[in-house]
């Protein structure tokens, strides 16, 4: 059998290359069991399409609006999977019709994951993808035009995709409850890890950050979902009968959609007097987030919204063994994994305790966490195996 991946919107952003990793992984589960050959579908930037990103990256700063559609960026994308194994790469020119011709030519007999529709007359069966639903729970945070971009996104893809991956059953829940009427076949991944044994060392690292010997990890942006502040409401309570230990935060301290909230996380700061336990690292490179990640006592997740569970920090702390304190909130309710400890998700008095309750836990041992890997991706391979094949059985072009 020979698969399409479809990288096109998923190349340049994190999340979305964490997303083709963990479809890949499944997918090479599949070619234990069976023939099949894996191949990368690339956009090649049209001439247009470069010179409306250049113009982007200028402008929506001064205007402070995200930019939706990031520049296809194929260097990036082969080194995030330098590590993944080797695959045929095949790049086409950035239009729907080239896409289509590319594909008839290379006679492929699925493509997945498709971020939009690709009709419902395209000559091969392919599988759609949905994010999730943060514009339906959160929508001060999106512009008119953007719920409706999405909006409208969505609902095309359920009504011409005969089936659909999701990253949660959450999100299937919510597919439910917004669209009651979508002819889709909708797929809930079930949550695998990114495993990854390798060993990682701080080396100058602890003089670069001022690093103490025991930390903790938050790993996330600094949005107001990310729910920052109710971390150092309980870093402050905890502190007080371990003042040693320190909260290292990476990523920049910004939220362009909602500039007053950092202003707001500053003076919370000052009035917990919290400041010295606090490491701040801005920005930082994949390797070095891996390296502190790996020499945490734990890493704390407090958000309040995901469209999978936990978000790509716990995607990677539990890939690598390390414990994990995470809000209850329904879609990280779906990972079972002996080394997640749940809090009240805007509850700093038992964040706190269970800050303390993790001290206690050890982190999975080498031989625990290539166990973990066989039984998580045999799972996701086997979901991922029965989409296609019903796709392909069903599928009227």
């Amino acid at each position: 059998m020979k698969v399409g991946i479809h990288a096109k919107f998923f190349m340049d952003w994190g999340g979305g290359i964490d997303f083709l990793r963990i479809l890949l992984r499944g997918l090479k589960q599949i070619q234990k069991e069976e023939r099949i050959e894996l191949v990368f579908l690339v956009p090649i930037p049209t001439m247009q399409s470069q010179i409306k990103y250049s113009i982007k990256k200028v402008v929506f700063p001064i205007i402070k609006k995200n930019i939706i559609a990031p520049n296809l960026n194929i260097t990036n994308l082969k080194q995030s999977f330098s590590n993944e194994g080797s695959f045929e790469w095949v790049y086409y020119k950035d239009t729907l019709s080239a896409f289509k011709q590319i594909c008839i030519q290379h006679k492929f007999e699925i493509i997945i994951p498709c971020f939009q529709s690709l009709g419902p007359n395209f000559p091969i069966p392919w599988i759609g993808y949905i994010y999730d639903f943060q514009h339906k729970y959160l929508p001060d945070w999106f512009s008119k035009k953007d719920i409706q971009m999405r909006n409208k996104q969505f609902g095309t893809t359920l009504s011409e995709a005969t089936f659909v991956i999701v990253n949660a059953k959450s999100v299937a829940n919510d597919i439910a409850q917004f669209y009651h009427h979508t002819k889709s076949e909708i797929v809930a991944l079930p949550f695998t890890p990114l495993f990854d044994l390798n060993v990682y060392e701080l080396g100058d690292l602890v003089q670069k950050y001022n690093l103490t010997k025991d930390y903790f990890l938050v790993s996330n942006q600094f949005w107001k979902h990310k729910n920052h502040n109710t971390l150092f409401d309980a870093m402050a309570l905890f502190i007080n009968t371990n003042p040693a230990i320190s909260l290292v935060c990476t990523g920049e301290m910004k939220d362009y959609r909602n500039p007053a909230y950092i202003d707001l996380l500053n003076i919370q700061i000052e009035k917990l007097g919290i400041k010295n336990n606090l490491i701040f690292t801005g920005y930082i490179s994949k390797q070095e987030q891996k390296s502190l990640m790996y020499h945490a006592k734990a890493v704390i997740q407090p958000t309040l919204f995901e469209g999978g569970p936990g978000g790509g920090a716990v995607y990677e702390a539990l890939g690598m063994g390390i414990p994990v304190v995470l809000s209850d909130i329904p879609v990280n309710r779906e990972i079972e994994s002996p080394l997640t400890v749940f809090f009240e998700s805007l509850n700093a008095v038992d964040l706190c305790d269970k800050m303390k309750d993790v001290l206690n836990l050890s982190r999975m041992s080498a031989e625990e966490l290539i166990e973990y890997r066989f039984n998580s991706e045999k799972i996701l391979g086997s979901t991922i195996s029965h989409a296609i094949a019903d796709c392909k059985s069903s599928y009227v072009a």
